[in-house]
């Protein structure tokens, strides 16, 4: 049995496509909560996923909102990236859909100001876990500390950066927080606010974009 958008019955749609919906711009509700029917078959797989995984409270369709968009490129849940600017030509990235903001890992981290009065951090980073003796030493603006609670439940005081990076065809600035993680498997964590709207993630998958960094040689960097 399925419905029309009058909610009479509506050849080749199940009635659990005909979804409770809040249709509104900006972060607020229009106050156009109606049940609403989806007949993009694509889009309607995309929603009931999200559903499942996210909860019904938490799903919106909003007119800013294409889960169907073909421009968006798929990534594994690792990845090869560089960051030019900081000078490193590879980092090997988790791609973590459970984390805001994007992590990166330094030490010897030093906020200071300069001459000019502007707030400046300086810090090195080890980019390969398994060449603890190639260090990059890095230096730039703060754009604001803020405090972060990491998947341990801890929180600490971090400091932002940003720095545009390179995942495959796509360059973009993205916001980083400083953060010491010896004691973690990758040196850099991708997080949502960097990959939306540009990325779907592909839990299966590893290395789609950065398979040419993957393989430079160690006395490449």
């Amino acid at each position: 049995m399925s419905t029309s958008s009058q909610g009479a019955p509506s050849p080749g749609l199940p009635v659990s496509l005909h979804l409770k919906c809040r249709l509104g711009s900006g972060g607020g509700s229009s106050g156009l909560d109606a049940d609403c029917p989806l007949f993009d078959p694509a889009f309607v797989k995309s929603a009931l996923f999200r559903i499942k995984h996210l909860g019904s409270d938490e799903f919106a369709v909003s007119s800013r909102v294409n889960l169907t968009s073909p421009n968006l490129e798929i990534i594994g849940w690792r990845e090869w990236l560089s960051i030019p600017d900081l000078g490193i030509p590879r980092i090997k990235a988790k791609v973590d859909t459970g984390a805001r903001t994007s992590c990166l890992h330094t030490c010897g981290l030093e906020i200071y100001e300069s001459s000019k009065g502007q707030e400046r951090v300086r810090f090195t980073v080890h980019p390969l876990q398994r060449k603890p003796e190639y260090a990059v030493e890095c230096d730039r603006p703060v754009v604001n500390q803020r405090q972060v609670k990491d998947s341990g439940g801890h929180e600490e005081v971090r400091p932002f950066i940003l720095v545009p990076i390179t995942l495959g065809p796509l360059t973009w600035e993205v916001e980083f927080s400083l953060t010491n993680r010896d004691n973690m498997k990758f040196r850099m964590l991708l997080g949502r606010t960097a990959m939306k709207d540009r990325f779907l993630v592909h839990p299966g998958l590893s290395y789609q974009l950065g398979k040419s960094l993957r393989r430079i040689k160690a006395s490449q960097v």
